[in-house]
């Protein structure tokens, strides 16, 4: 019975389809396990180490974030592109070369921007952020910036490749296992400093995971390294950067300027709310692992049919998926956030308010994705930029008004205006219509 529905299921997808719902499958599957590793980590900080002590890991977090990700230097989305357009074509030579020169960059990047951010935690902790007490866990994490840049740029080699299962290990299970293990075995003997090491050890594993991984992917093809063009990579990844650098400022100023005019308490309950809510677009997450290629491949093919029905199609499934979660975080958002600790109880309207801007995130589909790996990157470059500084705006205006009510409004109504933007520009550029509902365009 069970088999023949299957059949029928699959028999009413087209190929591409079918590997998307198969790879989203494998996918899914890690992901929650990786979610579910998370959710404990959260849980277990916050019981730890209280409120104030999930403030200050949560800020040294978002600085050790934004560093990582200029340490990538855009080359996330540009290894994606070029390695899966060229794996299409059985080029493995520029695939090799694309690898090389853009893990060259990022070790360059990164490194320095680790050493700079090692030797200022102490201005950031004291002078900036005015909690001393910041210092020591910034520094530690500080170490972390290299092996978080470079293992992230292997996972996006990885899903260029079709090795789904093996990046999303590298990108989401391997490291929240190893630090929610890692703070289970000291528990009650942690302070934030041993959280820290926690992460930053975690990283460097993480890192030797996904060089194993990517050595095994490529090493049946032969063919030598092709001294891929600096100019072409470059060119991509400079505009990528910046979507980079303001999707981070969108989903990382709130905590960062809160961390400066708000308390501890308010920084950790806000922490504790924006990476629950982001639960509700894990599904984006792991269907964006299979379609970034796969919109790369057919783009490159010419197939702008397949394209459409596959960022289509998968819209749907992602929004059928992300509606469940989404209802219970606005129905039961107190019960949730008491799960972290009595001083988290009154975080409710925070989860809800964020979460509904994830939700909108997920119901316009895999946009941003659409015009990066259609070379559209400059378009939501600018878009990025727009909402980027508007959301550093709401920021400034609503957190010294409301706190982190104040920080939880911006946070979501730039995230939900970033990407209702990336929609129209995929509709207008490529007639592509994503959202599941009112159909119209390709």
């Amino acid at each position: 019975m069970i088999s023949s529905l299957k059949t029928v299921f699959y028999n009413n997808l087209d190929e591409h389809m079918v590997e998307v719902v198969r790879g989203a499958g494998i996918t899914f599957i890690i992901k929650v396990l990786s979610a579910g590793f998370a959710f404990a980590f959260n849980v277990l900080l916050a019981r730890i180490v209280g409120a104030e002590g999930a403030g200050i890991y949560f800020l040294s977090l978002t600085i050790v974030t934004i560093s990582a990700t200029i340490g990538r230097f855009g080359l996330e989305n540009t290894f994606l592109r070029f390695v899966a357009a060229h794996a299409a074509k059985n080029e493995w030579g520029s695939v090799k070369g694309v690898f090389q020169k853009g893990m060259l960059i990022s070790v360059a990047v990164s490194t320095l921007i680790s050493v700079l951010l090692f030797i200022l935690a102490p201005i950031l902790a004291q002078q900036l952020f005015h909690k001393s007490e910041l210092e020591m866990p910034l520094r530690l994490m500080a170490l972390a910036v290299v092996p978080l840049a470079l293992y992230w740029l292997i996972a996006e080699a990885l899903k260029g490749v079709k090795k789904i299962r093996d990046s999303q290990l590298v990108q989401g299970l391997i490291f929240p296992v190893l630090t929610c293990a890692g703070l289970f075995l000291l528990c009650d003997d942690s302070g934030v400093e041993s959280v820290a090491s926690i992460y930053t050890i975690g990283a460097f594993i993480v890192l030797l995971c996904g060089f194993f991984f990517w050595r095994r992917a490529v090493s049946g093809f032969k063919e030598s390294v092709v001294a891929y063009s600096w100019k072409k990579i470059l060119n991509s990844c400079t505009p990528l950067l910046w979507i980079q650098l303001m999707y981070l400022v969108m989903q990382w100023s709130s905590i960062l300027l809160l961390g400066i005019w708000g308390t501890k308490a308010e920084v950790g309950v806000f922490g504790v709310a924006s990476r629950t809510a982001m639960l509700t677009n894990f599904i984006l997450v792991s269907v964006n692992s299979i379609v970034a290629p796969k919109f790369s491949a057919l783009y490159c093919l010419g197939d702008m049919d397949g394209l459409a029905v596959i960022a289509r199609k998968s819209t749907k499934m992602m929004t059928a998926f992300a509606t469940p979660i989404l209802l219970v975080f606005v129905i039961f958002p107190n019960f949730v956030m008491s799960i972290f600790g009595e001083s988290f109880s009154g975080g409710g309207v925070f989860l809800i308010i964020l979460s509904i801007g994830q939700f909108v995130n997920v119901a316009t589909g895999s946009v941003g994705y659409l015009l990066i790996m259609t070379g559209n990157e400059r378009l939501m470059r600018n878009n990025t930029l727009v909402v980027g500084s508007l959301s550093i705006l709401l920021n400034v205006i609503f957190i010294p008004l409301l706190g982190a009510l104040g920080a939880t409004i911006a946070t979501s109504f730039a995230m939900a205006v970033l990407n209702l933007g990336a929609f129209f520009l995929t509709w207008r550029k490529l007639g592509i219509w994503t959202l599941p509902f009112m159909g119209r365009g390709r």
